[in-house]
């Protein structure tokens, strides 16, 4: 008879080389002082993330990990600090210039899927896989509050400038206000019917364009209540008594936001979004599906799509990236 020694059991896996990127992970442009030069990109490699000049093509920083795999990475507005989260749900700030640890957060169960900084850079938000979002306190390096109230993993979140609200989008097909004085979802919008994978707020807050697992962009008009705008006024009574069942129905008198329904843009693909985003100028929207194409589009063509219409890309001029070109 042949017996089996099991000598496969004595090799075990002594590291890792070669990693450019890990596809888990999104990928964030290193702006501000750190950056020196222009043209500097952050990259998840494994428990690393490293820092990249696509100029030239060559690794200039490395964030040393751990042992836990990196999900989510989100620059500061100072680009002095990345914010990078791992599989074991803690998220570590991490100083560019001297590429050290500086702060570590601990209060997810699961892996960090979503992060986001405030305009001042003083608050970061972030999603779990365990559905809740935690808004922590950057320089008091402390949590703030947990808000409950997603039954999905959390794919994105983002500080509104006009109010204190933040919104939040989840695999359970939802999209939420919430107002953080009160920590309560004012506003649940309920008209997907597939995941929602993302979403982006225009430079002036006055649209909301969200993408799903289906094949189209929904357009959401964004108006403010002038008593709540640029200030920290908030209606306890009609918010301390909302509850989540209450959210489900559009209650704009409850809360300082509210949101309409215009129409969709529907793309010609059938993938899911990975992920939508607009430039710093805020005149360019662009759309990345999972079958590696890029839609770009006009934002000034989107502020005037009417309620309820139904669009295709091409009416507001999207051009599909060639394939020869993604290569």
């Amino acid at each position: 008879e042949m017996v089996l020694t099991k000598a496969y059991l004595r090799y075990v896996s002594a590291g890792t080389f070669g990693i450019v990127a890990s596809a888990k992970c999104n990928v964030v442009y290193v702006r501000g002082a750190a950056a020196r030069k222009s043209g500097r990109v952050g990259v998840a490699a494994l428990e690393n993330v490293h820092i990249w000049d696509t100029k030239t093509g060559e690794k200039v920083g490395v964030l040393l990990g751990e042992k836990h795999e990196v999900t989510c990475v989100a620059m500061s507005p100072d680009g002095r600090h990345m914010a990078v989260g791992y599989n074991d749900g803690s998220v570590k700030i991490w100083e560019l210039e001297t590429q050290t640890n500086s702060v570590t957060f601990s209060g997810h169960r699961k892996a960090v899927s979503a992060l986001q900084y405030d305009e001042n850079g003083t608050r970061l938000v972030s999603g779990s896989k365990d559905t809740d979002v935690i808004v922590w306190d950057i320089v008091n390096e402390a949590g703030l509050y947990r808000l409950k109230g997603h039954k999905g993993m959390i794919t994105q979140c983002q500080f509104m400038r006009k109010c204190d609200c933040l919104v939040t989008s989840s695999k359970d097909t939802f999209v939420k206000f919430w107002h953080l004085d009160t920590q309560h979802c004012f506003l649940t919008l309920v008209e997907h019917r597939n995941e929602v994978c993302d979403f982006v707020l225009m430079l002036d807050e006055s649209r909301l364009i969200t993408g799903a697992t289906d094949s189209e962009l929904r357009i959401w008009n964004i108006t403010m209540d002038d008593q709540f705008a640029d200030s920290g006024e908030v209606r306890q009574s009609g918010l301390a008594a909302l509850t989540d069942s209450d959210s489900q129905a559009e209650s704009p008198e409850n809360g300082p936001v509210r949101c309409q329904f215009l129409g969709s843009l529907r793309r010609q693909s059938r993938e899911r979004v990975v992920s939508v985003r607009m430039d710093p100028s805020g005149q360019y929207i662009g759309c990345h599906v999972d079958n590696n194409q890029l839609l770009f589009g006009w934002c000034d063509a989107i502020r005037v799509v009417c309620r309820e219409q139904t669009l295709s890309l091409n009416c507001i001029h999207f051009v599909q990236k060639p394939r020869s070109e993604e290569s």
